[in-house]
């Protein structure tokens, strides 16, 4: 396919450049997320104090590259003199960046965190190539540059300063690292494993499982003509180096754990152990195909990655993986598929589902299976050469056009990498049906709602799940959360007052919120607008009228609280067995009737059955009822 030997080499440049643009361009149009305060936090302390006690269930290698550009940064205040230093960390954040007297420049902070994370990942994009040249050839190479440099999950991640793109790289580093000492059993190549696997450990607690996994690897290689125990100690060879990295990135700290009495070092990295345990442990409330829940599903990063991998990635791998199967090749493509498939069966069982990003260091091992696997490079000299190019001939065009438009879909996505969803579920814009939390909104489209609310011909109502929590630009008016109750103040759930809304997926779908359903009613309209895919925007041209209210008995709210919901006072209010009975009083006038979940209507004409309006799932400040409302229609004197 590319013959001309200066024609790989072009690809390959092109398709790194090309990641590095829309990685930058995608830094500089999205707001900072969720998580990246904190991170800027962590990075900053690093840089300036050396302090530690802000990482958390963090490993600290990802915060030394997001502060390393930080501190030539004039408008940042210095942490120390700051209230709450030494105190919450989130609260500390929120002083670093917004709330000082330096008035911090937000927009250049974010961009100097983010920026190392690119140059980061333009690095595995160099291992890819290389890996994927070694295993198959120019073609192979040229092609996973590709995959790489327009992959939209990698982009979105890649261009944000936070702990999921340096451990992409990093796990994906120590497997190539491993690799090339078990092809090259020198002591080079055995340095070269055992920085990649300490600097690995370093990025996140999650690389531990690549402690298994490295031996596991080292074994494959074994033979009989050496000792069985002699890659157990090949194994053990690369823990003191990846050690001593791990501990070169906490400073050489020496010190005790709480509790304990007998100092050791790298105590925080125990710590860090720990909390990440506890994490894991506590439920998050979490959504997937229309369900929410606390537990986690076993399937959810099945589903993650079928959805929002691109369907070209998804064909490519199973093409690959179906010929590596098929050419007995498994223990040769072994550092390709075991690690991933590894980090994916780890990831599923912690039942921590709160998104895509977490089985994101699998990506460069599916794009390596899938060019391997076609790029089929034997050992038997001219026969497999030319079974490899007779192969290659018959998928050239269908390769082509499927790369093709692998990076028109990628061009047509951009900046929107965040919230990419694949071709089989119909894009982006269908995302909300199956995913939330950072595989959709992760805060990043503050700037977009700003560019909306200030065209905007009237003001605009707006729950917005990002930093800051409740934005202030001008036309915007807010939903503030009362934040023990999680209600909103003169808000009414079920009949909203006319306006303009703009509503962040996850608030709609409540995995974020105290209230989960506060937005139930939006969710069973259509939206006007989506922003980045991530805000959906709402026309509510008029609340609708009533005069009564039906309680199925006993009642489940408070005559006030039933009011309030619907946005009307003085109503008459009439109890039922609903059971047994329904009710249209003053003449079939307009009203609603509250009831238990799921209470069945499907023995009325078709005419008489009022509409299902909003659906409350029980919490500590309510009951579980459903909201039917009867639009007065149909004649039932």
């Amino acid at each position: 396919m590319t013959r001309h030997p200066r024609a790989y080499l072009v690809i390959v440049i092109a398709a790194l450049l090309l990641f590095f643009w829309l990685a930058v361009n995608t830094a500089v149009s999205k707001s900072i997320t969720n998580d990246e305060p904190t991170h800027l936090l962590r990075g900053y302390a690093l840089w300036t104090t050396g302090d530690l006690q802000y990482q958390g269930a963090h490993t600290p290698l990802s915060h030394w590259l997001i502060g390393s550009l930080l501190t030539i940064e004039p408008t940042l205040p210095d942490l120390q003199t700051l209230p709450e230093w030494g105190g919450d960390r989130v609260q500390l954040a929120r002083e670093m960046l917004l709330e000082n007297d330096a008035n911090t420049n937000l927009n250049r902070v974010l961009l100097l965190g983010r920026t190392p994370i690119i140059f980061l990942g333009m690095l595995m994009g160099a291992m890819v190539v290389q890996w994927a040249r070694a295993l198959s050839g120019k073609q192979a190479a040229w092609m996973a540059a590709i995959l790489f440099g327009l992959a939209p999950n990698w982009l979105g991640i890649a261009s944000l300063a936070t702990t999921d793109g340096p451990l992409t790289v990093t796990f994906f580093a120590a497997v190539w690292g491993l690799w090339w000492w078990g092809k090259r059993p020198f002591p080079l190549y055995w340095l070269l494993a055992g920085i990649t696997l300490g600097l690995a450990l370093s990025t996140k607690v999650t690389a531990l499982l690549l402690l298994p996994v490295a031996f596991v690897l080292i074994y494959s290689q074994w033979s009989r003509k050496e000792p069985i125990w002699q890659p157990f100690l090949r194994w053990v060879s690369l823990l003191p180096v990846a050690f001593l990295i791990l501990w070169a990135c906490y400073g050489f700290e020496w010190g005790a754990l709480p509790g304990v009495s007998v100092s050791l070092p790298a105590p925080t990295y125990a710590a860090n152990f720990l909390t990440v345990q506890t994490h894991v442990e506590d439920s998050h409330l979490t959504f997937l195909l229309g369900e929410r829940g606390r537990t986690g599903w076993w399937y959810y990063f099945i589903v993650a990655f079928l959805v929002k991998t691109p369907a070209v990635v998804l064909a490519l791998l199973g093409v690959g993986a179906i010929l590596i199967i098929w050419r007995r090749d498994l223990r040769r493509t072994i550092y390709l598929w075991f690690p991933a498939g590894s980090l994916f069966v780890a990831a599923s069982l912690t039942g921590l589902n709160i998104g895509y990003r977490h089985i994101l260091p699998v990506l460069p091992f599916v794009w390596l299976v899938g060019m391997v696997g076609i790029h089929y490079k034997g050992t038997k000299g001219q026969r497999d050469k030319k079974e490899r190019e007779n192969s290659l001939r018959s998928l050239k065009w269908i390769i082509l056009l499927a790369l093709g438009w692998y990076v028109i879909g990628t061009l047509r996505q951009q900046p929107h990498h965040l919230a990419y969803f694949n071709e089989f579920v119909g894009g982006s814009a269908n995302g909300i049906l199956f995913l939330s939390d950072s595989n959709i909104d992760w805060g990043q489209d503050l700037y977009l709602l700003a560019e909306y609310a200030a065209q905007s011909n009237e003001p605009v109502w707006v729950s917005y799940n990002g930093f800051p929590d409740v934005p202030d630009f001008n036309n915007f008016r807010h939903l503030p959360m009362d934040e023990e109750t999680g209600l909103i103040a003169e808000f009414s759930s079920a009949n909203p007052a006319p306006g303009r809304y703009a509503i962040s997926v996850t608030h709609l779908h409540g995995t974020s919120l105290r209230e989960p359903d506060i937005f139930d009613w939006f969710r069973r309209q259509t939206p006007i607008d989506q922003l980045g895919y991530s805000i959906f925007i709402y026309d509510v041209p008029a609340d609708v009228p009533g005069e009564w209210i039906g309680h199925c008995v006993p009642p489940l709210l408070e005559a006030a609280e039933a009011e309030i919901l619907v946005n009307r006072t003085g109503l008459r209010h009439l109890y039922f067995d609903c059971t047994q009975s329904l009710i249209f009083p003053n003449n079939g006038t307009p009203g609603w009737i509250i009831v238990p979940p799921k209470t069945d209507f499907v023995s009325l004409p078709v005419a008489l059955r009022p509409q299902s309006v909003f659906v409350h799932a029980p919490t500590t400040t309510a009951p579980a009822y459903e909201l039917f409302y009867w639009s007065g229609d149909v004649d039932v004197a």
